[in-house]
């Protein structure tokens, strides 16, 4: 088949993560993909596992751009002869729904994270074509009851993530990275994505704050990883609610790092958000036997046998799952086991582009 992938950005994102794992193994499967979008630094990474790009500007709010945008997009479809178009955000769906009107082409939506808006303006702008894929249980009321979208119309497909990637260091490796971050015998729990409010950074420090005075935890017993990068407004204001609880020595920020070397030194992976559809790094967790704590939003349904769930903003219930996990060795080694299992049978990349192609085919 030929197909074409729809971003708006290949910028640091989950979505951006998803597409690139779906783009190479369906190459890798002999399919042509084309993936086109407002370009980003991971076009590289496309690029390095031979999958086209090409740049057309989405992120606009010139309606002559947009047009030229749209007349693009069509000539693509027609050279290249794609089969089948699959946009990944509900903006790049307009397009696509315009130009399947004008050339007749097949194609379906991707929706990402869970709780997006709904009103009766965004169903009107929120196009599935042949299928509405979602990437979590969780998120299935939302297309049918919010979205108005068939249910006969909806897929759910888990993100996964490429396994060869996915490995343990060796001990002199992992020693480096802790040299890196001046890393001794501490535990280090981490909390893996960019930093933005939604992803609670803020919460996590409270709840570390909490579980110090309530508990035999020794402040100087663990350090604190915040990867990612953001707003200097919002990374100053983690730094002074760090100092205002005494524990400004204990967190580091990495900045954009790989994942897999921040989780062959982590001890445990927090991910207390406010908002998720269905969360890759609790997935690459699950790939390197790391436990995680996450907050009950996007996904934990269809991962909660393999994780500790706390309610968003309950500080005391994930201090003391963050005290569960630092002190409990057997329970920790249950769970990680169990979610390994889990990972490899459904959340790998191949396990989901079996599925995505199945839905192409239909």
């Amino acid at each position: 088949m030929n197909i074409l992938q729809l971003s708006k950005h290949m910028k640091d994102s989950g979505v951006n993560s998803h597409i690139i794992q779906l783009s190479r193994i369906l190459t890798l499967k002999e399919h042509n993909v084309i993936v086109v979008s407002s370009g980003g630094p991971h076009v590289k990474e496309l690029e390095s596992n031979g999958i086209r790009h090409i740049h057309i500007p989405f992120i606009t709010k010139n309606p002559i751009i947009a047009l030229k945008n749209l007349f693009n997009l069509i000539r693509i479809i027609r050279r290249e002869g794609i089969d089948i178009a699959h946009t990944h955000w509900r903006s790049t769906g307009l397009y696509i729904k315009l130009s399947s009107i004008l050339t007749g082409i097949d194609f379906v939506w991707s929706n990402h994270l869970n709780q997006i808006p709904s009103s009766w303006l965004y169903r009107i702008f929120t196009f599935s074509g042949k299928g509405a894929l979602t990437v979590s249980s969780d998120m299935l009321p939302m297309l049918h009851e919010r979205l108005k979208i068939p249910r006969s119309n909806s897929h759910v497909v888990f993100n996964g993530v490429n396994s060869e990637q996915y490995i343990q260091y060796s001990v002199e490796r992992k020693y480096e990275i802790k040299e890196l971050y001046k890393i001794k015998d501490h535990k280090v729990i981490c909390l893996l994505g960019r930093l933005s409010r939604v992803k609670g950074h803020l919460y996590l420090l409270e709840s570390l704050g909490n579980m110090i005075k309530n508990s035999d935890i020794d402040i100087s017993q663990f350090k604190v990883l915040f990867t990612g990068d953001g707003p200097g407004e919002y990374k100053n204001e983690i730094i002074q609610k760090a100092k205002s609880l005494g524990l400004i020595e204990n967190i580091v920020f990495t900045g954009y790092v790989n994942p897999v070397d921040i989780l062959n030194i982590s001890d445990l992976m927090v991910l207390p958000s406010q908002n998720e559809g269905f969360p890759i790094v609790c997935v690459e967790a699950f790939a390197m036997k790391v436990p995680v704590i996450r907050s009950k939003t996007g996904g934990y349904s269809d991962m909660k046998d393999y994780c500790i769930g706390i309610d968003y903003g309950d500080s005391k219930a994930l201090s003391e799952s963050i005290y569960d996990i630092l002190t409990n060795e057997s329970k920790v080694a249950e769970m990680v086991n169990e979610a390994y299992c889990f990972y490899k049978e459904n959340l790998t990349s191949e396990k989901m582009t079996e599925k995505v192609i199945k839905i192409y085919n239909e």
